[in-house]
């Protein structure tokens, strides 16, 4: 015996091995990548398979023998070897996003296995053993044959005494038709209420317009057909991002990760701050000290975080729906275009006509017989986030750290200046002249302020200055903002001054009994003024001078 063969021997332990499958259990990673080197080959692909080992539960190893594809069997159930609790995820270690990718039921797999099944604890309901095609045993086969002359025909043909054809005589209505050969499903239509019913060896297939399969079979409601269109990606629509509220954004601490966390701290402690120690606590203090210090890198991130997070949102949802609507169909189905084939085995045809007592394929279309139920609440119930939207996410935050620290300032003295600027802003300018965050159709995600109360300007007739800020760069301490009503507004009363100035356009405002103008626009009016004056004096000369004349 080689020495690899001996350590294989040693480390691992054989729980079943026919020709179909083996199944193991390995002792260490040493024992996995002998058993299969390809997942040990990379790097990244070896981190990965050493993560699927530390999981809950205990690993074991599943080869499919004929197709040489290997599988991880984890017992969610049971954390002891070999007491096995028939509770299983299976799926193959990836290289990249969700740890544990694409997954397959344990159950599914193992259907036509006894053996196997037996090894593994694995327990059937009557639907599971409906929908994966398990055969019933003689005496209730037997049993179910009995209820109806529909059920002793279907029972005929699993014991060989009858053909397929005979079917034709339990169609019922007569727009259900059997039909000797399968259907190309993208290349010939059916009229919507039509069903053709191909009998084969191991079953029947019934092929039904694609409207028609979804109301009468699954149950989808009007209200729930865009959730199944969006969950199953007809129609394009499996890539939809969700819209997020914008207060989502008060959780953004519960996603980053710790490059991230680190570059957050390292700009709070340049402006000063005390590092920040617990982010899942995060109730807006990330995002609320980000548009205080730095709106304008702030309002493009929250634009791409909440944008990355819909699409997170979406793709989950429409995962969650496609995984209960494959937990509660009884029978698989295939959408091809306007048409869906749904495959019954001839067991559990037996089964379903017996039980239920049917006469004919007719009851079996009428029964909604893959009742998935209401789609719309499950929709808006799912919020998991994938891999890739959290690291679309934090992709987002760090090209915001970047722009700040690349663009704006670099060192300790700038960031101080940005701190002063923003605690003048916010006293001398927010809370002394009671400025409020403006809420209209024209506000993006960084905040834009109005006076709460219009200063009433000096000679009354009630004119009111309504001040508008619309721009803060707490770097240059430079505001734009409008001194008009907002909805007649255009660029002659458009302004931006430093906020110092700005602090004494506001007093002056409210304080001078004139009418404050900026210098250039001053001169202006006081030579227009001065001018008119002089017009009004020669006017007036010549008038005199017509009216001597004329004595």
């Amino acid at each position: 015996m080689s020495m690899n063969n001996l350590n294989e021997q040693v480390n691992k332990r054989v729980i079943f091995d026919n020709d179909d499958y083996g199944i193991y259990l390995p002792y260490n990673l040493a024992s996995i990548c002998s058993l299969v080197p390809n997942w040990c080959e990379d790097k990244k692909m070896k981190a990965r398979t050493l993560e699927s080992f530390k999981q809950k539960g205990v690993l074991y190893l599943v080869n499919n023998k004929k197709d040489k594809i290997w599988y991880i069997l984890q017992d969610e159930g049971s954390g002891v070897p070999l007491q096995k609790s028939g509770k299983y995820r299976m799926y193959q270690p990836q290289m990249s996003g969700y740890i544990y990718g694409d997954q397959i039921s344990a159950k599914k797999y193992f259907s036509q296995s006894k053996e196997a099944i037996e090894k593994l604890n694995l327990d059937y309901t009557v639907n599971e053993m409906l929908k994966y095609g398990m055969p019933f045993t003689p005496e209730e086969m037997k049993v179910y044959s009995e209820e109806t002359p529909f059920a002793k025909v279907i029972y005929e043909i699993i014991q060989g005494e009858r053909g397929k054809f005979v079917l034709e005589k339990f169609t019922g209505r007569d727009d259900i038709e059997i039909i000797e050969d399968a259907l190309s499903p993208y290349e010939e239509d059916l009229d919507n209420g039509s069903v053709a019913i191909h009998p084969r060896h191991d079953g029947v297939t019934l092929y039904m317009e694609d409207e028609y399969f979804k109301e009468k079979v699954l149950n989808v409601t009007e209200d729930d057909s865009w959730v199944y269109s969006s969950a199953m990606d007809n129609n394009g629509y499996g890539n939809d991002c969700e819209e997020m509220d914008h207060e989502e954004i008060n959780y953004m601490g519960n996603y980053l990760t710790q490059e991230n966390i680190q570059g957050y701290n390292e700009l709070r402690v340049s402006m000063d701050f005390e590092p920040v120690t617990d982010f899942r606590n995060d109730e807006g203090d990330i995002i609320d000290f980000l548009e205080k210090y730095f709106p304008k890198e702030t309002e493009r991130m929250e634009q791409d975080w909440l944008y990355s997070l819909g699409c997170a949102i979406g793709r989950g949802r429409a995962k969650g729906v496609r995984e209960y609507i494959d937990g509660e169909i009884l029978f698989e189905y295939e959408e091809h275009g306007r048409m869906t084939e749904m495959f019954i085995a001839w067991p559990s045809l037996l089964r379903v006509v017996g039980k239920n007592k049917l006469e004919n394929f007719e009851g079996i279309v009428d029964m909604e017989i893959n009742n998935v139920g209401a789609l719309y609440d499950m929709w808006y119930d799912v919020w998991d986030v994938d891999d890739e939207g959290v690291e679309e996410m934090n992709t987002d935050f760090k090209n915001m750290l970047e722009k700040i620290n690349d663009d704006q300032l670099d060192n300790v003295k700038g960031f101080a200046n940005i701190r002063g600027n923003t605690e003048k802003f916010e006293t001398q300018v927010i809370a002394q002249f009671d400025f409020i965050p403006e809420s209209n159709y024209r506000n993006s995600y960084a905040p834009t302020y109005k006076l709460r109360n219009p200063i009433p300007l000096a000679g009354g007739g009630g004119i009111e200055s309504k001040i508008y800020i619309k721009e803060w760069s707490p770097d240059t301490g430079k505001i734009m903002f409008l001194n008009t009503d907002y909805g007649h507004h255009s660029k002659q009363n458009q302004q931006t001054m430093h906020i110092d100035e700005f602090i004494k356009f506001l007093h002056n405002l409210k304080n001078n009994p004139e009418i404050p103008f900026p210098e250039e626009e001053e001169k202006e009016v006081n030579e227009h003024h001065t001018q008119r004056i002089i017009d009004n004096i020669i006017s007036v000369v010549i008038k005199e001078n017509t009216q001597t004349k004329q004595k």
